[in-house]
């Protein structure tokens, strides 16, 4: 499940968290279902504080909030070079990544515009669509 192979790249990172059984992943709003994070937090002894947006305003407003802090964001795209020029995000320790060499050619292409050093897929989908072709077309 995809999910639950993300939450597996938040795992890895909680070793960037100094010494804490916390790990505060800032994501965007419904990515997670929450019975995923539960059941990561009771096969692995952690607590997760799981923080959601639901655009980059809201991303901004908690990211850049004094009280936060966070182990793992999940910004959106425009932002990441901006954190990165500002180094409020570190370089991907892909050696951590046991599978990485496993992702697919066609989506490791797409990132080429991007830093690789500091981005990794994910999460990859689609946008399903829905038509009723029993229903008449408008008349203008």
């Amino acid at each position: 499940m995809l999910l639950k192979a993300y939450i597996i790249l938040a795992a890895l990172l909680l070793s960037l968290s100094a010494h804490s059984n916390t790990l505060r992943i800032l994501n965007w709003g419904d990515y997670l279902d929450p019975e995923v994070i539960s059941e990561f937090e009771s096969q692995n002894n952690v607590t997760i504080e799981y923080v959601e947006f639901n655009n980059t305003d809201e991303f901004s407003d908690s990211f850049f909030n004094s009280k936060n802090t966070f182990d793992v964001i999940f910004p959106a795209s425009d932002s990441v070079a901006v954190l990165s020029e500002n180094k409020l995000i570190k370089v991907l320790d892909k050696s951590k990544f046991t599978n990485y060499k496993n992702i697919n050619q066609v989506v490791m292409d797409g990132l080429k515009f991007q830093d690789e050093k500091i981005n990794t897929p994910y999460l990859i989908c689609g946008e399903p669509l829905a038509l009723d072709l029993t229903l008449k077309p408008l008349k203008k």
